[in-house]
């Protein structure tokens, strides 16, 4: 069974081939560093680029950061931001193909309303 919230995309740069992995994991990560939901991070920043708006940098920091680490771990924080801001439109394609084919599930509440409309 697929997971409908992991997506990969991969890109060449400076001679090598990344490869981008977004899970579960990447976004659990990114929390650390964004302090809200990276679900809700996730989301934001698909509706952007679908728009052709520019989500929030730190957004994509964390989550690109992120799925670049799941596969390349010896690669840093401060290289992941350089890829990213090259450029070298490669790094962000990736990661608009892998923001704009996944798709977040929908956020379902703590169930309150749910259970107090059984009453």
């Amino acid at each position: 069974m697929g997971n409908r919230l992991e997506g990969t995309a991969t890109f060449d740069y400076e001679g090598q081939t990344y490869r981008l992995t977004l899970n579960n994991r990447v976004l659990m990560d990114a929390e650390r560093v964004l302090g809200y939901s990276s679900l809700d991070a996730a989301e934001e920043a698909r509706q952007a680029l679908a728009v052709g708006r520019n989500p929030m940098l730190r957004t994509v920091v964390a989550i690109f950061y992120g799925a670049l680490h799941q596969n390349h771990p010896a690669v840093t924080e401060d290289e992941a931001i350089d890829m990213f801001m090259a450029d070298d439109p490669a790094p962000q394609t990736a990661f608009k193909e892998i923001l704009l084919g996944v798709e977040p599930p929908k956020p379902v509440g703590n169930g309150r309303k749910k259970a107090a409309a059984k009453k």
